[in-house]
């Protein structure tokens, strides 16, 4: 699948939704704000703003499937929404060929992002729900759920430029301030959560990485030096919205780097390129 807005030019990339309507629209909304006052111009599709949701979708989960609703959102936004799988999600969804991905020839609706190289972006979904003992199994949790290892291994036959940028739900390795038995605590199996993190780490290193499902806005760097961020979750701070979402653009040569960011996060990454 050719997806023409990761040529060139910028996108937007933003947190957990878990199948809140307004939370997303509000976001979407927060985002054309943002790349309007910016100065942030849609130069690669005149009109059509693009966005990655990272995982966590949660419109198709727990039996409901608003699919056809996100995609109208979309479409009266103006934004091409691609969405990654997230462990609250149902694998299905990413698999059966829905046909609301329009956003896919560069018009505005929802498009379900499958694991891929994408020019230089890397997208791999997945991850481990560790509170499935109090949920359904094939409604609530889902054996797919998980990161898939052929993806993983396809992408590292293939990748040889490092200049790319990875699109994940789950971190490649423990975010700064995660609490110890956190795991446990839901009743989850700490090996399982440690092996969708692993499964992240066998890919190349990538210039930077960004991804959901932990829900809080945070800017560093992984175990291994790799810049990350982690979006934060859509409702998880009604007060600032843009904690949710960060502007990338693309730079000559082939690489995106992040955009309009904050002192804080400048200075939490020193010698690294900003646009």
């Amino acid at each position: 699948m050719h997806l023409k807005f990761f040529n060139k030019y910028m996108f937007y990339t933003l947190g957990d939704t878990h199948g809140d309507m307004f939370g997303l629209t509000t976001a979407l909304r927060a985002i054309k704000h943002d790349a309007t006052v910016r100065g942030l111009a849609y130069e690669n599709t005149s009109d059509v703003l693009p966005v990655v949701q990272l995982g966590d979708f949660g419109f198709v989960f727990n039996g409901r499937d608003e699919r056809g609703a996100v995609h109208e959102a979309c479409q009266d936004l103006g934004v091409a929404l691609f969405a990654l799988r997230g462990n609250h999600d149902d694998p299905a969804a990413w698999e059966d060929n829905w046909d609301g991905s329009a956003a896919v020839s560069g018009d505005s609706g929802l498009c379900m992002l499958r694991d891929g190289i994408y020019g230089s972006v890397v997208v791999v979904g997945g991850a481990y729900s560790i509170d499935r003992t109090g949920r359904v199994k094939d409604l609530t949790w889902y054996e797919g759920e998980l990161v898939n290892q052929t993806s993983v291994d396809a992408i590292r036959a293939i990748v040889s430029d490092p200049r790319y940028l990875l699109l994940t739900h789950e971190a490649r390795y423990l975010p700064p301030g995660a609490r110890p038995g956190t795991v446990e605590r839901f009743g989850g199996d700490p090996a399982m959560a440690d092996a969708e993190r692993f499964k992240l780490q066998q890919l190349p290193r990538p210039l930077w990485h960004v991804h959901g499902h932990w829900h809080r806005r945070q800017a560093y760097y992984a175990d291994d030096g790799v810049p990350t961020m982690c979006m934060a979750h859509t409702n998880q701070d009604a007060d600032n919205i843009n904690a949710a979402f960060q502007a990338w653009r693309y730079e000559p040569g082939g690489a995106y780097i992040p955009a309009s960011v904050d002192r804080a996060t400048r200075d939490r990454f020193p010698g690294m390129r900003f646009a």
